[in-house]
């Protein structure tokens, strides 16, 4: 049955239950409403005129809308995920990538990361996996090990070999090298990892943004492609624009080609700093 309704290019007023209800242009769930109303899913409707009730719906559970607030598991949740989140719902796009990656952020016991680390994944354009993990890059020397210490081994997990599996079973630096299900996976102690971002260089698992990539070591090296659980991250220190960060543990998953590489390296200049502790 069609609802009684009115649109303008900023306004929407429909008919709920013998109620009118004006939708303006920029709340969350214009864009939403707009377009079941054009399809004619006047089932949809009655959930679509109110903001809370559209993203409710969209969360599947655990996440709820109550006045005005973002609730994860019933806890009020105030940062740029969630303001993102409500964004993207309002716009019809798929949230729930964006929302597997609320939960595992909440579990970072740093507020410092719980705080920045959304807005620097938006600044550095780096992208966030299905699964609520995020994408960064890694720059090591041409055998794979990291350039501070030349011991750590970040090789894709398809490359390595029976000397390397054999190699990495010795532990370097505290740092942890494993290969399970075909994935290289490099781990901490999180106390180990320095967790003061206006210590720029220091001790801890370092993960980057394309930016950073020709400030370290200019076009030398490798660069590698590594997942990230947003709560295994420590720190995202200062300098450099904060085109950089600090974890206690990281995926391998694969390599930047060279094509790329030098693609990055015309998008910015800087003097070649080495990192203490860049592992």
């Amino acid at each position: 049955m069609t609802l009684p309704f009115i649109m303008s290019k900023d306004a929407i007023t429909v008919e709920v239950n013998g109620a009118p209800v004006t939708v303006l242009e920029g709340q969350i769930n214009f864009v939403a409403l707009r377009e079941a109303i054009r399809t004619r899913d006047w089932d949809a409707v009655p959930d679509l005129v109110s903001p809370a009730r559209a993203v409710e719906k969209f969360a599947t559970g655990r996440v709820t809308v109550v006045n005005g607030e973002v609730l994860l598991d019933g806890e009020a949740v105030h940062n740029a995920v969630t303001s993102r989140i409500l964004d993207m719902v309002s716009e019809g796009f798929d949230a729930d990538p964006l929302m597997k990656f609320l939960e595992r952020l909440m579990q970072n016991p740093s507020r410092t990361a719980v705080n920045e680390l959304y807005l620097w994944l938006e600044g550095t354009r780096l992208p966030i996996t299905e699964d609520g993990y995020f994408m960064a890059y890694k720059k090591v020397n041409d055998s794979y090990r990291d350039f501070y210490t030349g011991k750590v081994l970040n090789k894709p997990a398809a490359l390595m070999t029976d000397a390397d599996l054999e190699y990495i079973r010795t532990v370097h630096g505290n740092v942890t090298v494993t290969v399970e299900d075909g994935v290289t996976t490099l781990s901490m102690p999180r106390n180990k990892v320095d967790d003061n971002r206006d210590r720029t260089c220091s001790y801890g698992l370092h993960f980057c943004s394309m930016s950073y990539l020709p400030a370290y070591y200019g076009g030398r090296g490798r660069v590698l492609l590594v997942k990230i659980d947003p709560a295994d991250v420590v720190s995202i220190p200062s300098d450099y624009d904060n085109a950089k960060g600090r974890a206690m543990r990281y995926q391998v998953v694969g390599e930047h080609t060279k094509n790329e590489q030098t693609e990055a390296c015309l998008l910015y200049t800087s003097p070649s700093p080495r990192d203490r502790g860049n592992h």
